[in-house]
């Protein structure tokens, strides 16, 4: 059996068990958390910032880290970090210290244990199947969101104290770290294979020639970092790739607390971050199958689409049915949006350098993100309301679907990128 096959279910479950728990246990523990500390929205927002932006932050970091050591290191230090930052936070009443633990430490350990080693390593596995493996493992942090985040909320509730929520994250801490350390191998030449299980996939194509394997355009060049940063696609990317990541952050922060202001039942509110969850999943995976045969970037523009019409109907409406389509339609879109742009850079970059180029694309995007659920709590605390938010990033969303227009595969510089060996040469 081709080992890739074990290492995406491996590291899926890792991404599962770390977002749901870290990330959407956060936003379903914040009602409750608010209510014991007597913190305020915005001063709360700021530790899911904190946590997301060293999430971006740190990407660099861990690239060096993965290419100087290896990635199942990389993931045994990240689920340590977890687990130290979620235990930091669990026996403590304190604001800096909640953000030196959930903010700071988590947010490293999220670095190391999800998207960027994670797709580091199904670049260098899959080659034709590339979208649908970066899809089947993007559509785990979905799942994370429509089994854990209930779950979450139904034991709060049970043991009316927000702190379980951090005890389970300093547990997932554990199985992640530990699971990554005892499954990843690096490479298909690790373990006797070449890409996607196929003899043959690794033999070199002559630079410059064009994949014709399908119809999505492949890169047979592997792009160092310096001249990716020169390319038009790379800062496209990045501005959609803000937007994005941006309005998603906001969402997960605020949205519960939002839908509670409005009249929506908490257990409404909660089960509607379950259905954009199970929908965020089924995008990414429908994402990951058709990004095989459609250029990815047209996917990428109708996630855009997709967020923009969500949020529009998140600003117009108050009922639990627009409660629900917002859902959908969000969690379809953003599924999309993650897997078409994760696929993308590995098509027109190449797998050599993939985690470099990856780590400072995240670097740029979280930066920005991080600040929004920031600037979304302190426009709450202002206004009382979230509609300034939801319609910047409403509008924000309709400029990046159509920033996808503009995006062309990069062309190469003679004498700085080597042929890639996954290519077919026409």
């Amino acid at each position: 059996m081709f080992y890739g096959w074990k290492l995406l279910a491996a590291i899926s479950f890792c991404y599962l068990v770390g977002v749901g728990t870290c990330l959407y246990g956060f936003s379903v523990a914040l009602p409750a958390l608010l209510a014991d500390l007597g913190w305020s929205r915005s001063e709360a927002s700021l530790g899911f910032s904190i946590l997301m932006l060293t999430w971006g932050i740190s990407a660099p970091g861990v690239a060096a880290l993965i290419n100087r050591t290896n990635t199942r290191t990389t993931f045994l230090i990240g689920g340590a970090c977890i687990t130290l930052g979620a235990s930091i936070t669990y026996f403590t009443s304190s604001l800096p210290v909640f953000y030196i633990g959930t903010g700071l430490i988590m947010g490293a350990g999220l670095s190391m244990t999800t998207v960027l080693p994670g797709t580091h390593l199904l670049a260098h596995w899959f080659v034709r199947r590339r979208a649908l493996a970066m899809g089947l493992f993007m559509a785990n942090g979905g799942l994370g969101a429509f089994f854990i985040a209930p779950a979450m909320s139904q034991l709060i509730a049970a043991t009316g104290d927000w702190r379980v929520a951090w005890l389970c994250m300093a547990i997932s801490g554990v199985v992640v770290g530990l699971v990554g350390y005892l499954v990843i191998r690096e490479t298909p030449a690790e373990m006797g294979q070449h890409a996607d299980g196929a003899a043959g996939l690794t033999a070199a194509a002559p630079a410059g020639h064009k994949v014709i394997a399908s119809a999505v355009y492949k890169t047979d060049q592997d792009w160092v970092l310096k001249d990716a940063l020169a390319t038009r696609f790379f800062w496209l990317i990045v501005f959609v790739a803000c937007v994005a990541t941006s309005a998603s952050a906001v969402v997960n922060a605020h949205l519960i607390l939002h839908l509670t202001d409005i009249g929506i039942s908490s257990l409404i509110a909660a089960s509607a971050l379950g259905v954009l969850g199970i929908l965020n999943t089924a995008g990414r995976v429908l994402g990951g199958g058709a990004g095989d045969r459609l250029d990815p970037r047209w996917l990428l523009g109708g996630g855009m689409a997709l967020q923009a019409g969500a949020l529009l109907v998140l600003i117009t409406s108050a009922s639990e049915f627009a409660t629900y389509a917002f859902a959908a339609m969000f969690g379809f879109g953003f599924g999309i949006y993650l897997v078409a742009m994760t696929t993308l850079v590995a098509n027109y970059f190449g797998s050599a350098h993939y985690a470099s180029i990856a780590a400072i694309q995240g670097l740029a995007y979280t930066v920005v993100a991080a600040s929004g659920p920031l600037v979304a709590g302190l426009l709450y605390d202002q206004q009382g309301s979230y509609q300034i938010s939801f319609w910047a990033f409403c509008a924000l969303s309709v400029v990046a679907a159509g920033a996808v227009a503009a995006m062309r595969p990069p062309e190469g510089r003679s004498g700085h990128a080597a042929p890639s060996a996954a290519a077919t040469a026409e």
